[in-house]
């Protein structure tokens, strides 16, 4: 179908049908969540006309004009949002998992590096006995450490 033959066949929403349309979408976008006044609401079809959509109001929903221009000529059944953002999901929790493996390799790194400091100290207190290696010099043992 033309260009032309759609414009023909579409016929503009009446204010009073926006209206009911916004009323029952709580003024809402029912894509991303956002509401009136913080976004500029629009009334799009779910079915496009383009595909045999009509006027009636279950065939009309409340987008905000970012999702609005986003949906395109997309209806509502259509999964490839949802499967991008599952797909992000998924490397984000990958991501996730290995920032927490990290983190355990790290603190057990930690400890390997606490124990070796503790017997470097430790033999220390053995030759300086009966005086011993406090915190401060178990600073200057980690700073200065070639054998750790």
């Amino acid at each position: 179908m033309t260009n032309k033959a759609m414009q023909s066949k579409r016929k503009s929403i009446t204010k009073k049908l926006r209206f009911e349309v916004l009323k029952r979408d709580s003024f809402t976008c029912q894509y991303c969540g956002k509401a009136a006044p913080d976004v500029v609401l629009e009334i799009d079809y779910i079915n496009p006309v383009s595909n045999g959509g009509d006027n009636d109001i279950m065939n009309l929903i409340t987008l905000c004009r970012d999702c609005n221009q986003g949906k395109k000529h997309r209806t509502l059944d259509d999964h490839s949002v949802i499967q991008k953002q599952k797909a992000m999901l998924d490397e984000l929790n990958q991501r996730r998992e290995q920032l927490e493996m990290l983190m355990k390799w790290r603190e057990e790194l930690q400890e390997i590096d606490d124990q070796c400091i503790d017997a470097v100290a430790a033999r220390i207190n053995e030759f300086i006995s009966p005086a011993t290696v406090n915190d401060q010099g178990k600073r200057s043992i980690r700073g200065g450490r070639t054998i750790c």
